[in-house]
């Protein structure tokens, strides 16, 4: 067990308040770079064609 002056409680506290903010911060920006991650994904399978449909398209075969 660790014991605290009453001198330094308060400095305790407030870079307790600043970590909890910070941890609100970062879970925030993973959440918004999911968001980003996924609408990235789903673009980049609206813009990809399958095999087959491009070679309808284009007229070659393998």
């Amino acid at each position: 067990m660790t014991y605290i002056k009453k001198e330094s409680l308060e400095e305790i506290k407030a870079e307790a308040g600043e970590y909890t903010r910070f941890q609100h911060r970062l879970a925030r920006l993973k959440k918004i770079n999911f968001e980003i991650r996924s609408l990235l994904e789903n673009i980049r399978g609206i813009n990809s064609r399958e095999v087959d449909d491009y070679r309808k398209k284009t007229g070659r075969r393998k």
